[in-house]
């Protein structure tokens, strides 16, 4: 497919830079199964068309999130939103004990295999929990109408974060890093396959050269799109880094940024920033992070002040920054493009301002 044809799918459907993420690709293949399959089959609607932009293991999401959020409210006004949750919820508990249970099976295959059963499973309620956040945005009234739900939601996606995060990634890497070392090639390489070739390859347990030539490349960089129950695929350098430069890598120099409160107040601090997650805490600083996660809360609490690209009225960090009183501000876009390491800023976060008062040398 031309350049032009993935531009078109990408414009056309009003698709834009969501989210980033440190995430290989197969999870994405299984991200989208479960947020157009699954989602449409079980709740009648769905994100039809997604894109994922992967360099290295960063993944960069093109969503049309208004369309998801419209999407979701049509279906959902129809429905009572806390029985719903509550299946969802005896769902993720089956899901979370197949896969504590399969880490003590010793043949990999079939860890794999059920893996690759669970996980899409598993993402569809991630799916559906971010159309409602879609939906709600940093709307309170919106929230109100949707009541108690809303707030079920937070807390079951950040359980759900918490187990994709800290254990079926690890057991996903850990399980094709062994098959690949019994089979005789670079098993990490099958965390770039689409949800379709890994389980080809689970049946067949057999990879060509030129297989290993193609996944060596999107390890790299690759463009993946699912439209109207069709995936298309690439890794041409010359199309990824064109519409990564169109869509993702828009070029801002500016020294104020705007975003949503989180918890009110106003600090004057150093830049920390933390890309893929927060890995140590440092006092009096100002955290800048594309989204905080359930396993960074206890590393949050002594920041000055927390910047993020991502995050609504009910998102980890809107939870968290009210819980430990952190001046915060969400949902900004662009903070980890524009601020760097050691500057010092301004978090007015009366107002949803970033004043940059001096760069790092």
């Amino acid at each position: 497919m031309k350049i032009t044809n993935w531009r078109k799918i990408i414009k056309d459907n009003g698709l834009t830079h969501a989210s980033s993420r440190k995430l290989p690709l197969i999870t994405n293949s299984c991200i989208f199964f479960g947020y157009t399959d699954i989602l449409k089959k079980k709740l009648g609607y769905s994100y039809e068309v997604i894109g994922n932009i992967g360099k290295k293991d960063q993944s960069y999401f093109l969503i049309n999130e208004d369309k998801v959020g419209k999407s979701f409210y049509k279906v959902a006004k129809n429905k009572n939103l806390n029985l719903l949750i509550n299946d969802l919820q005896g769902f993720l508990n089956e899901n979370k004990q197949k896969i504590t249970k399969v880490k003590k099976e010793k043949d990999y295959f079939k860890v794999l295999k059920i893996i690759l059963d669970v996980y899409p499973e598993l993402l569809f309620h991630i799916g559906f929990y971010n159309s409602i956040m879609r939906y709600v945005k940093d709307n309170q009234d919106r929230a109100k109408k949707l009541g108690k739900s809303v707030f079920l939601a937070a807390k079951d996606k950040d359980i759900l974060a918490n187990l994709i995060y800290t254990e079926i990634e690890p057991l996903l890497k850990n399980c094709v890093i062994k098959i690949g070392k019994n089979k005789g090639f670079e098993g990490d390489l099958l965390r770039y396959t689409t949800l379709k070739e890994l389980k080809r390859y689970i049946k067949e347990k057999k990879i060509s050269k030129n297989e290993i030539v193609e996944l060596s490349k999107r390890r790299k960089n690759y463009l993946y799109l699912v439209c109207n129950n069709r995936e298309y695929i690439t890794s041409d350098k010359e199309i990824i880094d064109s519409v990564y430069k169109e869509f993702i890598d828009i070029k801002r120099d500016t020294n104020i940024l705007k975003g949503t409160i989180a918890y009110p107040g106003k600090v004057i601090g150093k830049v920390y920033k933390a890309f893929h997650g927060v890995k140590i805490s440092k006092p009096g600083y100002v955290l800048v992070t594309n989204a905080t996660k359930p396993e960074d809360t206890p590393l949050l609490r002594k920041f000055a002040a927390i910047i993020t690209n991502e995050g609504g009225i009910l998102s980890h960090i809107a939870i968290v920054a009210r819980e430990f009183k952190i001046p915060s501000i969400m949902s900004t876009k662009i903070a980890t493009k524009v601020l760097k390491d050691g500057d010092l800023v301004e978090v007015d976060a009366e107002k949803g301002i970033v004043k940059v008062l001096k760069k790092a040398k």
